[in-house]
């Protein structure tokens, strides 16, 4: 079978788009920028450089680039659809309102779109991946409803960009969500990451936990319980589910919340305490990570 035309590499261009390749694969984004860029001047309608560069951009979130190289590829080439989502966020980050409108009613999502619809999303970060769950609120954006770990860059109640093209599935139950990869964050909340492990402690002492946290505005999760984050981020790989804490013995929790200050969650930890005489130990806050890691 022979090979597409698009990903047949030109004559002219062959030493300079392996050299770019090899320089994008080990980091060195200058000289692999600076190398697809001269691709494209010599040979301005062959897409895959411009493919490369979006790629590039998009790890970098520099949107204005997003956007130029996006329009740029589709003018050659207007059957990329994953191309047209990375238009779409692209002119929603940089203002360019009228163009986001147009590129989701293309996709027919302005009409179709339900707000506060469960959506599963996938974040990159550290070697692995993790999914999380969240409701959208547009129709590229989603806000998070779990407690993600904390070096994901991402927060509970963060609204953040997704891409809606999507290959993998989560089963629940009989229920196969597609998984969507996060590629920005639109807005952080104000919630910061806290965990701490609960001691000899009951189903019925975790739900009430929980009730405090919800009475509160706080968010909470068992962190033991998740089996979201995989452990390698090739996707070639078999992945393999993992648990965030793997040493707990019997009756013991990792739990984790989301509130605004530490003393809210101690205030709740403290009366915890108080209701179903257990105690917690090895108490965390995190800071956050500002930057988010988008995988290719």
């Amino acid at each position: 079978m022979s090979r597409p035309t698009s990903e047949i590499v030109p004559e002219n261009v062959l030493p300079w788009w392996e050299s770019a390749c090899q320089y994008d694969k080990i980091g060195d984004v200058y000289h692999a920028v600076k190398l697809f860029r001269r691709i494209i001047r010599e040979n301005p309608v062959w897409v895959p450089p411009y493919i490369r560069l979006i790629h590039i951009y998009l790890q970098r979130e520099e949107w204005k680039q997003v956007y130029a190289f996006s329009k740029r590829a589709l003018s050659l080439d207007a059957s990329l659809k994953a191309v047209w989502w990375y238009w779409g966020v692209s002119a929603e980050k940089t203002g360019k309102l009228t163009v986001a409108k147009r590129v989701w009613s293309k996709f027919g999502l302005l009409e179709k779109i339900k707000f506060k619809e469960l959506v599963c999303l996938k974040i990159f970060y550290d070697q692995r991946s993790e999914l999380i769950w969240a409701l959208t609120c547009g129709p590229a954006k989603a806000q998070i409803i779990n407690i993600p770990y904390p070096t994901s860059g991402i927060c509970y109640q963060d609204i953040v960009y997704y891409h809606r093209i999507s290959s993998e599935y989560q089963v629940v139950g009989k229920v196969k969500h597609p998984i969507y990869h996060i590629l920005s964050r639109q807005k952080a909340s104000h919630f910061n990451t806290y965990s701490c492990l609960l001691k000899e402690t009951e189903q019925e002492d975790l739900k009430k936990l929980g009730d405090l946290c919800q009475q509160a505005g706080l968010g909470f999760e068992i962190w033991s319980n998740s089996t979201r984050a995989m452990g390698n981020i090739n996707e070639e790989d078999n992945k393999e589910f993992y648990f965030i804490h793997k040493d707990l013995i019997e009756n013991e929790f990792l739990i984790s919340m989301a509130a605004r200050r530490e003393d809210q969650v101690k205030e709740i930890l403290n009366a915890w305490e108080i209701i179903t005489l257990k105690i917690y130990t090895d108490f965390k806050s995190y800071e956050k990570r500002e930057t988010l890691f988008y995988k290719k």
